[in-house]
């Protein structure tokens, strides 16, 4: 009756730990994921350059759940084409093994890993792996050329294209903008440091637009606008310098349209007729003089740059009843 009971006791444990060792082994996660930077020596100023990932960046990790002590061996599943990466088949460590560069080579890599337990039958187990590769900022913005000169009227229409980056939008001015970077790198956002009110610029393609009347009041307005074309993290400045041209936009007006002064007979020479003409143009549009379209010659004198008439001789009721005196500035 014991040795019954021992036999029976012996196959119970015998079972028991085959149980355990048929298992297969398992990942500490279904799936890895690492972004690792691109290998570069050249970098913009104030961007450390980027060296290989060290050996060991990514490490996979496989288990026996019963039996910590059950060795694994890792492989790489099926991959093709380049593969910068070689895994250690003990550690399950990953190692870089040729320079990573984001613009010519790939920038993703999935691919499945394998672990095997060191157990006779040996069991497996497998998971997903995804290393990206993240560009380096390796090139400021450059503009071409480094700044532009607009002479421009003030006449100019709001909504007028005065410069762009874009060659389909009419611009006065086009302007290159480049980045050697590719990806989010490379891509350029445009902001201004100093910006006219008259004018609006865009993030997107750096175009300026006239954005109220350009209307001014003295003679030229000259404007400097600094845009900024940014990547990730650097600056670039572009000066666009403009020029605004006054126009000849405004009729010369006298006062009144017509100035009537009564004299008493035998009034000495010397009395003011306050007439004046000006005009809200400057520079080459502002008025030029005054004249005589028709007059009695000898009775007034003009002032040709107000348009004050002044008489010349005493007002007799005996030689003239009145005189009629036609200006024109």
């Amino acid at each position: 009756m014991q040795s019954s009971y021992c036999r029976a006791l012996m196959l119970f444990t015998f079972l028991f730990a085959k149980g355990v060792y048929a298992q297969p082994p398992i990942f500490t996660s279904p799936s890895y994921s690492v972004q690792v930077q691109e290998t570069t020596a050249k970098t913009v100023v104030g961007v450390a350059p980027s060296p290989r990932p060290p050996d060991g960046f990514l490490t996979v990790r496989c288990i026996n759940r019963f039996n910590s002590s059950v060795g694994m061996t890792y492989t790489i599943g099926q991959i093709s084409g380049f593969f910068p990466f070689v895994l250690n088949s003990t550690t399950g460590s990953f190692s870089v093994t040729q320079d990573l560069v984001y613009a010519t080579q790939p920038r993703s890599y999935n691919f499945s890993v394998w672990c095997y337990d060191n157990l006779s039958p040996n069991l497996s187990s497998n998971a997903s792996v995804t290393i990206s590769v993240v560009e380096v900022d390796k090139y400021a913005p450059v503009f071409t050329p480094t700044y532009i000169f607009l002479t421009v009227n003030e006449t100019t229409s709001v909504g007028t294209v005065l410069a762009s980056t874009r060659r389909d939008v009419g611009a006065f001015k086009v302007y290159n903008a480049t980045d050697m970077d590719v990806g989010p790198e490379g891509v350029l956002n445009y902001t201004v440091y100093y910006l006219d009110p008259r004018f609006s610029v865009d993030a997107t393609f750096g175009t300026l637009t006239v954005q109220q009347s350009l209307n001014v009041d003295y003679i030229g307005t000259f404007i400097n606008i600094i845009i900024h074309a940014c990547d990730l993290l650097v600056c670039a400045d572009f000066n666009i310098y403009i020029n605004i041209i006054r126009q000849n936009d405004h009729y010369p007006m006298f006062s009144q349209k017509v100035y009537s002064v009564i004299y008493n007979d035998s009034t000495s020479p010397g009395q003011v007729i306050p007439s004046n003409c000006t005009d809200q143009d400057i520079g080459v549009g502002a008025l030029q003089g005054v004249v005589f379209l028709n007059t009695t010659p000898g009775v007034f004198l003009l002032n040709s740059s107000t348009g004050v008439l002044t008489t010349n001789i005493s007002m007799e009721y005996r030689r003239a009843r009145g005189y009629t005196v036609v200006l024109l500035c």
